[in-house]
């Protein structure tokens, strides 16, 4: 008789994760995802205007692709002190009301060009923006605020005609350097 083992790798597929806030605010619980598992490094993140029950605060440090958060999502995303969260993909807020990034890192390291979109622009902050990029750049389709230390550690930033985080004048693309902003800057 033989008997036969299987193992099984736990490994993350790249899927759609949308939030719902079912259980608790805490982005680190599963139940708070419509998909019962929390967004993983290749996984496009959504909060849409489909009624969640509360707002998110990133309790954890994580990785994910994309994130976009819908025009009409009316519950706050908070981005504590001391969190970070790294996009290797694109960034789209349709919302800037609803985010509050208080004091958390928002690191875009894609190895492709990646789009930041801010839709209707109201001085919304990025609080510490940091590329590290092996290749490619971020790319502004809309402007936007670094309100403490914008950190380009490797890749390039191209404001694409749009007031960004770099020094003036800021003329696409910006390489090098970290900035060290005493109050909210842009162009």
């Amino acid at each position: 008789m033989v008997i036969g083992m299987m193992f099984f790798h736990n490994t993350s597929i790249a899927a759609v994760r949308t939030w719902t806030g079912a259980v608790s605010t805490n982005w680190s619980n599963p139940a708070n995802w419509l998909e019962g598992s929390i967004p993983g490094p290749t996984d496009d993140v959504y909060f849409t205007a489909a009624d969640p029950l509360q707002g998110c605060l990133l309790d954890i440090s994580t990785s994910i692709h994309h994130l976009s958060i819908d025009p009409i999502y009316g519950y706050l995303i908070t981005f504590p002190a001391g969190k970070t969260l790294s996009i290797s993909g694109d960034l789209y807020i349709g919302n800037p009301w609803i985010i509050w990034d208080n004091n958390a890192n928002i690191i875009f390291n894609g190895s492709t060009d990646q789009h930041i979109e801010i839709d209707n622009y109201v001085d919304w902050p990025f609080y510490d923006l940091t590329i590290n990029k092996p290749s490619g750049n971020v790319i502004l389709d809309s402007d936007i605020i670094v309100s403490n230390i914008f950190n380009l550690i490797s890749g390039s930033i191209d404001c694409n005609g749009f007031s960004g985080p770099c020094p003036p004048p800021c003329t696409p693309p910006q390489t090098g350097g970290i900035y060290h902003i005493a109050n909210d800057f842009a162009l």
